[in-house]
């Protein structure tokens, strides 16, 4: 009778973890699965390319910028692009508060919005510009109302963000820990030498130690603006040389831990130099800087056809795609900025399309980064309803200059381009429209962008926020591990072996994906259960005449089991190979189970006295 039931209890904890073995190794192929899609062959429109461009009118203004580089600009409401003005309809007036006739769109108005999209499609120039001019408001920044919780980023999921450098000290109130990496904006090139046109505060700037005291990566952005500006650098060989040599050496000396490169509006003839430049760049990078980054910008839409992905990845560890302006300061209707899917109330063109787009391209999911706007734009309109043609363009807020003016108000939601809206009657009887980003939207995108099945997100720019922590809340909900998941792996306090064996054991059974994405949990695993198996092994041989039947048959089964186990962490290995892993898996098993039939077939043959 006990043999028999010491068989049941055997077969079924065979069988049980034959069935907990076969979830997990279930778990591991789907997420293999689900990080290597396979490729689909996409028709992609070719967008239109014409030519006709616009110009900034840009009103000077004798206000200085602060001298200590502590307060953020806020766009002069002067400084407007006049929506008719490309189709020679003058719809402006002096002081913007009196209700003007509706422009009329004719039949090529999406043609005449693609080339002002192109036009508008340079943010950080305009940002920087509008700075260097003065056009800032005075608020300073903040420390006291920010979200600092120290989180953990999720492995699968990538958070970006860029400092400029006007932002001055704004850095103090940015939660590291959920940023993966940040890049300092920027080192402005020289297209003649190379060298930096203005460095700023790089060589002395706090962030980077801050920064790294969270685990986040510093890099420093590099720019270059322009057709001509990136035409005639990318014909200089010298420049290009030089401008590598000082940005290692900058990196060198701060300990910064790579590259983002922001070259905007390349032109369709420097395609081969641009893509030989970058993978010189990142090569030489990598190969002076261990572990180095190298990143990129990648315009919304690539228009000209201009950036060689296949060839490009390689050597680039992040794409970012600047997902801004899809509709702004001369689009024909107020709209989201930075729009998640197209179609229906708003053009074609969408951040959705962007992804289908370069993934289509040859870009890998998880190197593929959607950036969106810390940033909104508001518009006289026809109507508070929306869409509506927009009247005349007001100006650009930063987020916590919307977050004053909304207050307590609600705002609506725009499902397709998943942004907000505040829709409202001045003093003066017109219609406005403000557009951007809440926490809500961000949140919202972070879920789109998790549908989407790639790298993660990016903020132009972190500080724009400063005082208004909802945003860093949003990341910590969609981009961080759950809290009770990161303290069930902190929960161990005991030092030394068994602190880390329970440690990885936890870690495992929290994701058993874990496998795959850390080699340190392979190894460690591997070394565990070899190193108990041996031990195991040597008190049996050496001792197991010294004990009782039941201590012996238990001795017996934890080594069996031991060795299953070790047998099971390199079947993982031999995902490398094209032997199936369920194969290697059953064969596990049948060595542990031929294993324990022989060390206890003694004890099983042996029959009940009477």
């Amino acid at each position: 009778m006990l043999t028999r039931t010491l068989a049941y209890i055997i077969l079924f904890t065979i069988a049980s973890s034959s069935v907990c073995f076969g979830q997990i190794k279930d778990q591991i192929l789907k997420k293999v699965e689900s990080t290597n899609p396979p490729k689909k062959k996409e028709e992609t429109a070719t967008p239109a390319n014409p030519n006709p461009s616009t110009t900034t009118q840009e009103k000077k203004t004798d206000n200085p910028a602060n001298k200590d580089g502590k307060a953020a600009f806020v766009t002069n409401p002067d400084l407007q692009l006049d929506p008719g003005a490309a189709k020679g309809v003058n719809t402006m007036t002096p002081g913007g508060e009196k209700k003007e006739d509706e422009v009329k769109l004719e039949g090529n108005a999406r043609i005449i919005d693609t080339a002002l999209f192109k036009a508008r499609m340079s943010v950080k120039r305009r940002d920087m510009i509008l700075y260097r001019k003065g056009l800032q408001n005075s608020t300073p920044f903040i420390h006291t109302n920010s979200y600092l919780k120290k989180r953990q980023l999720d492995p699968a999921k990538k958070v970006f963000g860029w400092h400029p450098y006007w932002m001055g000290e704004a850095y103090k109130s940015y939660n590291f820990s959920l940023l993966s990496a940040i890049a300092y904006f920027s080192y402005e090139v020289n297209p003649n030498s190379g060298e930096e046109i203005e460095l700023h505060d790089w060589k002395t700037t706090g962030i980077i130690d801050l920064a790294h005291k969270s685990g986040c990566k510093v890099l420093l952005s590099v720019s270059n603006f322009g057709e001509k500006n990136n035409e005639t650098f990318l014909k200089n060989p010298a420049a290009q040389n030089n401008l590598i040599e000082n940005v290692i050496t900058l990196l060198e000396e701060r300990k910064g831990d790579g590259v983002h490169l922001d070259f905007e509006q390349v032109p369709l003839a420097q395609k081969n130099a641009f893509t030989n430049f970058v993978i010189d760049f990142a090569s030489k990078l990598k190969s002076k800087i261990k572990g180095a980054w190298f990143t990129m910008s990648l315009p919304a839409v690539d228009f000209g056809n201009v950036y060689d992905i296949q060839q490009l990845n390689g050597q680039v560890n992040l794409f970012i795609i600047n997902g801004f302006e899809f509709y702004g300061a001369n689009s024909e209707k107020a709209g989201p900025v930075s729009l998640a899917k197209g179609g229906g109330n708003w053009w074609a063109y969408s951040l959705d399309r962007s992804i289908d787009e370069y993934l289509a391209a040859g870009a890998e999911p998880a190197k593929l980064i959607v950036a969106t706007t810390l940033y909104g734009a508001e518009w006289v309109t026809k109507d508070l309803k929306y869409p509506s043609p927009s009247r005349k363009f007001v100006n650009y807020l930063l987020y916590r200059d919307i977050k004053k003016k909304v207050g307590f108000a609600g705002t609506a939601e725009d499902p397709e381009g998943l942004s907000n809206i505040y829709a409202y009657r001045d003093m003066n009887g017109n219609y406005r429209q403000i557009w951007y980003d809440d926490s809500s939207a961000i949140a919202k995108k972070c879920d789109w962008i998790a549908s989407k099945k790639i790298g993660g997100i990016g903020l132009w720019a972190l500080g724009y926020d400063n005082g208004y922590p909802k945003i860093w809340e949003a990341l910590a909900n969609k981009m961080a591990v759950a809290e009770k998941t990161a303290k069930a792996k902190s929960v161990i306090k005991s030092p030394g072996f068994l602190r880390r064996f329970m440690s990885i054991i936890i870690e495992v059974l929290t994701d058993p994906e874990v496998i795959m994405k850390k080699p340190r949990i392979f190894y460690s695993l591997f070394l565990m259960f070899a190193g108990m198996s041996g031990g195991l092994g040597y008190v049996l041989y050496r001792y197991s005449c010294s004990f009782g039947r039941m201590t012996n048959l238990l001795l017996k089964g934890s080594f069996a089991t031991f060795l299953m186990l070790l047998i099971f962490i390199l079947a993982m290995a031999f995902q490398l190979t094209n032997v199936s892993t369920a194969l290697w898996i059953l064969g596990g098993f049948l060595v542990g189970i031929i294993f324990f039939l022989i060390l206890t077939r003694s004890f099983l043959s042996e029959k009940e006295l009477p």
